[in-house]
């Protein structure tokens, strides 16, 4: 579910513009509620998925790589929006707001790990204990 909701708040979060930022507040409540999910959902994959003993290693792991990767999706996403908006908000001709280019790349990010979730992880057989 948590998954879901990001996604679903980055769609929303390709209609805002100046005349619609009201939309920023239904952006803001389903990006807030996916991190109740999203969080468990990850501890609960790791305590399903790898031993016990390992556990602290695979959180630390975890963290670093969502580290490593957040820098360079800020860096990348910073780039992105300073281009725009040097262009005078516009892409390719069209009047767009560099926010809404990175709600429509986020929006695909997550629809692509929705489905690597359903098709790799979830075909994976959990660690019974």
């Amino acid at each position: 579910i948590g998954n879901i909701l990001t996604l679903a708040a980055f769609i929303t979060g390709i209609f805002i513009t100046p005349k619609t930022r009201w939309i920023m507040l239904i952006f803001t409540m389903l990006y807030q509620m996916s991190f109740a999910g999203t969080n468990q959902n990850t501890f609960n994959m790791m305590y399903g998925y790898v031993d016990d003993e390992y556990i602290l290693s695979a959180m630390a792991v975890n963290n670093s790589v969502r580290g490593v990767f957040g820098f360079l999706a800020s860096f990348a996403g910073s780039f992105i929006l300073s281009e725009i908006q040097q262009s005078g908000n516009s892409l390719f001709g069209v009047n767009i707001h560099a926010q809404q280019v990175l709600c429509f790349i986020s929006a695909l990010l997550t629809a692509s790990a929705l489905i690597f979730n359903k098709k790799v992880v979830s075909s994976h057989k959990e660690n019974k204990k």
